[in-house]
């Protein structure tokens, strides 16, 4: 685990609107793992990109070696973070590393996606291939919830590095903006299905593991 100041993890937690109580207990269990290896940053805004571009922005200039992306409905484990540190920093080249989780409004939909030629892939095969997969599986679109991201990687995006947008047939979300980002720029964003995590709406939605 890196120790220095200048390679410690920044850990920046997106608020839209606050921090549910189990997302609350999981930072806490997270800061009693790691202490010092982390540095804080809570950004509360109803847009989330530019929060999400000041943590980028802070990371950079702090010389951090990486950006764990939190949301303030999420459930998870420092075994969770513990994964997706080992994934990363064992294949740089994938740049950042989601775990997987579903989305908040309870259909069941896994939040990570695929393209299919000039569109995406139709929700029962989106579910389907999400279902099947076991470990880190390369994406085109993943949610930004709790995502770790190399410094490597942000250096090679320019910013604004989470920006909503509309193309001539869709909107693109501010997550789905990034992942493309990294593409282009010649990293593999991907999914570890094997970390499943809890995601809240009504109530927490939560994804299999994938092992």
């Amino acid at each position: 685990m890196p120790t220095s100041g200048r390679d410690r993890i920044r850990a920046g937690v997106v608020l839209y609107r606050d921090c549910l109580p189990q997302t609350a207990l999981s930072l806490i269990g997270l800061e009693r793992a790691l202490g010092d290896h982390l540095t804080w940053q809570f950004e509360i805004g109803a847009d989330v990109s530019p929060s999400r571009n000041r943590i980028a922005a802070s990371a950079l200039a702090a010389g951090n070696a990486y950006v764990l992306y939190l949301d303030g409905d999420m459930v998870f484990t420092p075994t969770d973070f513990q994964r997706l540190l080992e994934g990363l920093s064992g294949d740089p080249e994938i740049g950042a590393l989601s775990g997987n989780y579903l989305r908040w409004d309870g259909s069941g939909l896994p939040v990570a996606n695929w393209r299919n030629g000039n569109g995406w892939v139709s929700e029962a095969e989106r579910r389907n291939r999400a279902a099947k997969a076991t470990g880190v599986e390369a994406v085109d679109s993943f949610g930004g919830g709790f995502l770790l991201v190399s410094r490597e990687a942000l250096a090679a995006v320019p910013p604004p590095w989470f920006q909503g947008s509309y193309d001539q047939v869709e909107y693109i979300g501010n997550d789905t903006h990034f992942c493309r980002a990294l593409q282009r720029a010649g990293f593999r964003p991907s999914v570890d299905f094997g970390v499943g995590l809890g995601h809240i709406g009504p109530k927490e939605w939560r994804a299999p593991d994938g092992e």
